[in-house]
């Protein structure tokens, strides 16, 4: 019983990352695509596949992050949306949602390097746009998926209690989890935060699900206090 209603719970998450490769798919470059032979693992024979790899990986991480939050994973409630985004984000990253022929993606990268002046502060920063959007275009999906669940169930609980119905009005005028505010002289948090899965992960650090749903809490609490909601992160402490 309990397999059957996480699969359904797993499916109505999958519709978050279809949304997530096709947008990052969309922004990709052109020639990154066609010169890296990029393929989309959910337009291919390998869907079905690849979606079970990823439920399995899921599976497993939340069994994981349950025994981690609740001393077991026979908790009967369910994660909260922070704990969730994480876990797929996590999954998304061991199970890929692209592939391209790497060799090729570092010679573009190093003829990136070359041309955009690394060393000049708005060179750096044309430069890590592009590797989120291509080089490191899983990592974004992954990421994205976790924003838009995110995103998703704020808003549907939100709009689903008269109390907080004027807010959930204005965090879907919003339309996204609010943004951190940036400086023109850096990378924004967004970007920033692609790049750290990326390079956590090619350099075989596992990235722990717990630390990475406090970042997605964080991002929600953040969101609240933008739209009104509350006034400050005080208003969740622990008193």
């Amino acid at each position: 019983m309990r397999k059957k209603r996480e699969s359904k719970h797993f499916s109505r998450l999958w519709r978050y990352v279809s949304r997530a490769v096709m947008d990052a798919f969309d922004e990709c470059d052109e020639k990154f695509i066609v010169d890296c032979n990029v393929t989309r693992r959910n337009a291919t024979k390998e869907t079905e596949i690849w979606k079970a790899a990823v439920e399995d990986v899921y599976r497993s991480l939340r069994s994981e992050l349950e025994i981690e939050c609740y001393g077991t994973d026979d908790h009967e409630s369910t994660l909260d949306p922070s704990k969730t985004a994480a876990v797929v984000c996590c999954a998304l990253i061991k199970k890929k949602a692209i592939s391209f022929n790497e060799d090729s993606a570092l010679a573009m990268l190093k003829q990136k390097e070359s041309v955009l002046q690394i060393n000049d502060v708005a060179g750096r920063i044309r430069l890590n746009h592009w590797i989120v959007d291509n080089f490191f275009v899983n990592y974004k999906i992954a990421y994205l998926s976790g924003l838009m669940i995110l995103f998703d169930t704020m808003l549907g609980e939100l709009l689903h209690n008269s109390e907080t119905l004027e807010y959930g009005k204005k965090l879907a005028n919003l339309g996204c989890i609010h943004h951190y505010p940036g400086r023109s002289e850096f990378d924004n948090f967004d970007v920033n935060f692609v790049l750290g899965l990326g390079r956590s992960d090619m350099k075989q650090k596992e990235i722990n699900t717990f630390f990475l749903a406090s970042h997605f809490y964080q991002m929600e609490m953040y969101t609240r206090i933008a739209i009104g909601l509350d006034r400050t992160l005080s208003d969740h402490s622990v008193s």
